[in-house]
């Protein structure tokens, strides 16, 4: 029998995350958010951690694993349920950022206005003190909910160079373009990588995607 994953978050990050997990590995995949046709929060901490609290608890124990597909989720609730939820397992996009940001002389993180205010992130960002870390926003278009490329242009723009880490799946589809944009100054990186191989840990497929931990970047 397969194991059940479900994806968590706006139905641009299910659908991303959704398709890595299910074209890697032999598990059934359910998209919770995007089959149920909620609108997902754009408020506070709190609010999205109560929205997200609401929504999850009756798929707990439903799922071998359920992956948080935004970054607003992993920061704001990831903890708190699997205090509430021990024998749930849960992880999400986003949640080794601290290992991505150590060691690297320069970041720039390009992140919803929201993720830089949560706390959790504030944590990452500050215990690793010999890296200058900086954010960029950005702005969806209205009409389809992309990402606007002028934006996340005038995000880059003074950044003189080093590591750009795509810190919302909402980015991922513009990747090919931020590298365009950063040119050799930077190397561009998203955290589907490490989400990956935390999905193959949680599911004890040990080894499945063949790299150690250094060897990953993301």
């Amino acid at each position: 029998m397969l194991k059940r994953v479900a994806v968590f978050g706006s139905p641009v990050g299910e659908q991303i995350i959704g398709d890595i997990i299910e074209s890697n590995l032999p598990v059934e995949v359910v998209k919770l958010a995007t089959e149920n046709e909620w609108e997902y929060p754009d408020g506070t901490e709190s609010v999205i951690r109560e929205w997200t609290e609401e929504k999850l608890e009756p798929y707990i124990g439903q799922f071998d694993v359920i992956v948080f597909c935004e970054p607003e989720m992993t920061l704001s609730s990831i903890c708190f349920l699997n205090r509430l939820y021990p024998s749930q397992k849960i992880i999400g996009y986003g949640q080794s950022l601290s290992r991505i940001l150590n060691g690297e002389r320069r970041v720039r993180v390009l992140l919803p206005p929201i993720v830089r205010r949560m706390t959790r992130y504030q944590e990452m960002k500050c215990s690793c003190f010999d890296t200058e870390v900086s954010e960029g926003e950005y702005e969806l278009r209205p009409s389809s909910g992309s990402p606007s490329l002028p934006t996340i242009e005038r995000s880059l723009a003074d950044f003189p160079g080093g590591l750009v880490v795509i810190y919302t799946p909402r980015l991922i589809s513009a990747k090919k373009q931020i590298e365009r944009c950063v040119k050799w100054r930077a190397t561009v990186v998203d955290m589907c990588d490490s989400l990956f191989r935390d999905t193959c840990k949680a599911l004890e497929f040990r080894g499945i995607d063949g790299r150690l931990t250094r060897d990953i970047k993301g």
